[in-house]
């Protein structure tokens, strides 16, 4: 018995003795980790059609931050026993040393953390909500093997992340089960692209341009190309994610993506997302001149530049400078335009100190970027998805906001209880026979195939992913007409026809949200007879593009208006410090700080008039806000034009100023 009670003590002081045992700078002992689903995946087989739809549709997104990038205003336990003002990755594994238990340890952690930050549950949560892609941020030493690794600061540790990859493979897995589209971002490069913490260590400069990290960098990226090409559901892959700028910045990012695109099969027309730097920087002009798939992701904070600006003066001015900037952007880089981050975040000092008050300006604010990012993007990714106490992150968590601001958030901006309605009323519509002809003609009509074609993927994109659209148009476009090489189709009949053809799908479900008319201002909502036509072609000489505004409505809200606008010359780039223009941060903490920058257009939009005989300038109200508008006289007798500010069709009964407006 004594024994027996000898053994019990000593395994009891064994046990006690192995809790508390610590290693590095105070971190626990731990044993190896089991994650609690395989890790070893596998894909449905490529499929073109999926991949296209999944690739071109407006991506409706959100950030998966804090994942396989640590950061440690988002997840401070993770750095728990990091040594002091350490914030990135890196400092993470410095805490728990590299000593053989130091590495098991700092594995084990990790490897809890990647198996349990996003769940399949997560994933079904992000695709209730109307979001249908996200973006996962890595770094360079979430790559297997060693030689990723190898002559950088991560080195003593790539045993650590030797199942990372699989995590990640995982990860994208999971994304493709609830069919959200994934845009891998890379997030931490080689030497560092920006020096912050987001790039995985904060104690050292901006060496990506130095030695062989440039190489590096691209040899990493073909790798993952390569590793995930017939990934139906990888939908871009983001070379570099807030660089700092530098002369060598343009020429990498052209020979990288070239050399993504070079892989052929699924990578020939893979979106390869190029961030904008936040310094003055060509990157705009180098996308607007590209004539490859990449796309401009400029990132939209206001938590930092603007502190002596009141919530309610920078909504206004997203819903006007901004979102004219922004308009202007979308059509330059003609429809390759998005934001890969933003938050509902203010400083203190933008918001009223009463609590109702804060309230209301909060929802404006966060509703308002919502609006004009959705109509003058081709996507959105709110930064960002969890936080280890969401009550902490305040306006930067999804959580705090998703039931209060998040209820349109998606394609089109309908109300969660009307999708049921509106993908069932889009299932009704059919081609008209007119158009259903041209599909079946060895020598079609221009402008009818390019309907039909327009049409026929506008429904499938409705349909077969639930209200998803088409984001990038006129990549897509060009793609399918470059199929027709041998047809002789005319490109601007096919354009205009294609253009019409999806418009009149997404109109449909757009009579469904709130501001529908002021999209599609009276476009038929109602299933159409299978023979007749639903709009005529328009014979131009310049190939035309739809882009979208923002514009006040009536009711005071937010409500989106289509423009016409010819893509243009490449714009200038600028930095811009006002009110006016979106601020970020290179980290997102509160003690660093960052201004977003873009390309200044230089060509400006159109909106599209009646022919008639007269034209004069009035002034009027939409309740109560007052409008001057450049108007022609109707056969009618009213007054119609576009307002000259906001852009809203309107028709004026009378003449002269003060006269009643009607919305068309």
């Amino acid at each position: 018995m004594l024994i027996l009670l000898q053994l019990f003590l000593a395994v009891a002081v064994a046990l006690v003795h192995a809790q508390s045992e610590t290693v590095g700078n105070n971190c626990k002992v731990r044993g190896d980790y089991t994650p609690k689903t395989s890790l070893d995946v596998s894909f449905r087989p490529f499929d073109r059609t999926r991949a296209s739809m999944m690739r071109y549709r407006f991506q409706a997104g959100i950030n998966l931050g804090s994942w396989f990038v640590n950061e440690k205003w988002m997840v401070p336990a993770l750095f728990s026993c990091a040594y002091s003002k350490e914030k990135g990755e890196l400092a993470i594994l410095r805490g728990y040393g590299n000593s053989s238990k130091g590495i098991q340890s700092a594995r084990s952690r990790l490897e809890v953390h990647w198996d349990t930050w996003i769940t399949d549950s997560d994933m079904a949560d992000i695709k209730a909500r109307g979001i249908n892609s996200v973006r996962i941020p890595i770094g360079y030493w979430n790559l297997p093997g060693a030689n990723f690794t190898k002559d950088t600061p991560f080195e003593a540790w790539s045993d650590v992340y030797k199942n990372s990859w699989k995590y990640v493979r995982r990860a994208i897995k999971l994304a493709d089960d609830h069919d959200l589209g994934v845009l891998l971002d890379m997030h931490g490069a080689y030497g560092s692209q920006n020096g912050g913490e987001i790039s995985g260590f904060n104690k050292f400069d901006v060496n990506f341009y130095k030695g062989d990290n440039p190489e590096r960098m691209t040899d990493a990226l073909l790798w993952i190309a390569n590793d995930l090409k017939d990934v139906s559901n990888l939908v871009g892959i983001e070379l570099l994610n807030e660089p700092e700028y530098n002369s060598k910045l343009i020429p990498w990012t052209k020979e990288t993506s070239a050399k993504i695109h070079a892989l052929g099969g699924a990578m020939s027309d893979m979106p390869v997302y190029v961030s904008n730097p936040f310094e003055d920087s060509d990157v705009g002009d180098y996308v607007i001149n590209s004539n490859t798939f990449v796309v401009f992701d400029l990132h939209s904070y206001f938590a930092f530049n603007n502190k002596k600006d009141s919530a309610d003066d920078i909504s206004a001015a997203i819903r006007g400078p901004i979102n004219d900037l922004f308009s202007e952007l979308q059509n330059t880089t003609r429809n390759r335009f998005v934001i890969g981050e933003w938050s509902c975040a203010l400083d203190p000092q933008s918001l009223s100190n009463d609590r109702e008050e804060k309230q209301r300006q909060v929802a404006e604010f966060c509703q308002t970027q919502i609006d004009v990012y959705r109509n003058s993007t081709a996507g959105l990714y709110f930064w960002s998805y969890k936080f280890q106490n969401c009550a902490s992150g305040g306006s930067w968590c999804f959580g705090n906001l998703q039931d209060e601001f998040f209820t349109t958030y998606n394609a089109f901006g309908i109300r969660n209880s009307r999708k049921g309605d509106a993908v069932a009323r889009v299932q009704q519509e059919q081609l008209p026979s007119k158009y259903q002809d041209a599909l079946d003609s060895s020598n079609p009509n221009s402008y009818d195939l390019g309907y039909a074609e327009g049409f026929n993927f506008a429904k499938k994109l409705v349909v077969e992913m639930p209200l998803s659209r088409l984001g990038f148009k006129q990549e897509y476009l060009k793609r399918k007409y470059d199929q027709h090489a041998d047809r002789n189709l005319n490109l601007d009949n096919y354009g205009n026809g294609f253009r019409d053809g999806v418009l009149d799908i997404e109109c449909i479900v757009y009579s469904f949200t709130d501001y529908g008319n002021f999209i599609c201002h009276g476009r038929k909502t109602q299933p159409s007879s299978s023979s007749s036509s639903s709009a005529a072609p328009t014979s131009t000489s310049s190939s035309t593009s739809n882009s979208t505004s923002t514009t006040t409505s009536p009711s005071g809200g937010v409500a989106p208006t289509k423009t016409s606008a010819s893509s243009s010359s490449s714009p200038s780039s600028s930095k811009s410090s006002s009110s006016s223009s979106s601020s970020s941060s290179s980290s997102k903490s509160s003690s660093s700080s960052k201004t977003s920058t873009s390309s200044t257009p230089t060509s400006s939009s159109s909106s599209k008039k009646p022919t008639s005989s007269s034209t004069s300038v009035v002034t009027s109200s939409v309740s109560g806000k007052t409008v001057t508008a450049t108007v022609t006289q109707s056969s009618n007798g009213q007054m119609c034009g576009n307002d000259n500010i906001f852009g809203i069709g309107i028709c004026i009964s009378g003449s002269g100023n003060g006269n009643s407006i009607q919305i068309s």
